[in-house]
This record gives structure tokens, sequence and C-alpha cells, in this order.
């Protein structure tokens, strides 16, 4: 309810506006390749990172109690799922 009122008055402001909020999606625009790829870059980071965490833990099974470390890897098995889909939304958009 919240993000649709916030749409519609920006959607509004801008139709109003619209010689003034020209140049700044312009800037926007020209932008976006670059924040694209910076997006697509951290979120490659982040998988990396969690693999990493998910090796380590992996590593660790026989100190853990066998409900915790089931857990813990289901919760690292969805984050990894998680970043890929992330990360094509940012370049879809």
């Amino acid at each position: 309810m919240i993000f649709t009122l916030s749409f519609s008055i920006a959607l509004l402001i801008i139709y109003h506006t619209q010689e003034l909020a020209t140049p700044i999606f312009q800037e926007l625009l020209s932008a976006f390749i670059v924040l694209t790829m910076i997006a697509g870059t951290l979120s490659y980071a982040l998988y990396a990172y969690v693999e990493d965490v998910a090796k380590d833990v992996a590593a660790d099974e026989k100190k853990k109690s066998y409900a915790r470390y089931n857990a813990v890897i289901d919760s690292l098995s969805g984050l990894k799922k998680e970043i890929p889909v992330n990360a094509f939304v940012v370049v879809g958009l």
C-alpha cells in the first residue's frame, strides 16, 4: 500500500514537472550502466563470500550439533540462491 501510494505520488510529481525532471533522468540513465556493473560485481563478491562461509561451516560438521548444522546449511543455501536472483533483477531494471 505504501509503495503504491509513494509511486503514484512520484509519477504525479514527474508528470506535472516534466521539464524539470528531464535533465535528472538523462543523467541517471547515463550512469545506469556503471551502477549495474557495480551491483553485479558486489553480488558476485557476496556470493563468493557466502560460498566460502558454507565451506567453512561444512568443515566444522563434527564439532557442532546436527540440527544447528542443518539449519545453517539450509540458510546459506537459500541465501546463495537469492543472490543471483537479486543480481538479475538489478540488471533487468
